[in-house]
């Protein structure tokens, strides 16, 4: 520990010469010497001395400290790290990237099989009266490429309301559900399929380069959509005399 403290003086000879017409070392005291920080506290009892690699920038890292040094009452301790830890960046190409997926949407609901769509299965479905309502409301986007692109991922809720152009409903018989005719004498007003989903996206998605700052991008968006069935309801409504 003294050796360490003899060189730091070796290396300002000025501060012995004018010893005698400066005040004494502050307790907390900071010197700069190339590459290295020193950092000298003393509160009178103990001396602490930290010895601090710095960067190209000139900025201190405390995970890199190489020296650190302990006086008091005649007794030294000394630490010295060797190992430097290795930074790994993640790289984010493109920071202004703009995923598309939150938002808000409609359209129809239909059924799809292979004799085509609507009529599958026996069941017919009044187009016009079928919707489907999307509200993406959490969006994330991953770039992982120079060239604008990136995995868009998030999470939304889909309302899926199936009207049913046929005089029977849908109705859970020995846990599968099934389509059932109306009772004798019965004429259905309306008849609908309700389905509430939670839906979680996985896209690959491109963009443009954005040339102004506000200026929109011109985007190619596709992938898959995984959908949660979270709750369904059936709902019938007629007139009985």
């Amino acid at each position: 520990m003294k050796r360490f403290l003899l060189i730091i003086a070796a290396c300002f000879p000025a501060i012995g010469l004018l010893a005698a017409d400066v005040e004494p070392m502050p307790a907390d005291t900071v010197i700069r010497l190339e590459n290295k920080r020193i950092v000298v506290k003393d509160n009178g009892e103990r001396m602490k001395v930290k010895v601090y690699e710095l960067t190209g920038e000139g900025d201190s890292i405390d995970s890199e400290m190489v020296f650190e040094g302990h006086y008091r009452d005649g007794q030294s301790y000394e630490r010295r790290k060797h190992i430097k830890s290795i930074n790994i960046p993640i790289p984010s190409w493109d920071k202004d990237f703009d995923p598309h997926w939150a938002g808000f949407g409609m359209g129809f609901a239909n059924f799809s099989g292979s004799d085509g769509i609507n009529d599958i299965d026996g069941v017919s479905l009044r187009s016009g009266n079928s919707l489907e309502y999307n509200l993406n409301f959490m969006e994330f986007s991953f770039p992982f490429s120079r060239h604008r692109w990136a995995v868009v991922t998030g999470a939304g809720m889909r309302w899926s309301r199936y009207r049913l152009d046929m005089n029977a409903h849908f109705q859970e018989v020995d846990g599968v559900t099934q389509l059932v005719p109306a009772p004798e004498g019965i004429v259905y007003n309306a008849s609908k399929l309700n389905i509430t989903s939670l839906t979680i996206p996985v896209l690959f998605e491109w963009q443009s380069p954005k040339h102004r700052r506000k200026s929109p991008r011109f985007f190619v968006s596709g992938g898959v959509v995984g959908v949660i069935k979270t709750i369904s309801s059936s709902r019938i409504v007629y007139h009985d005399a």
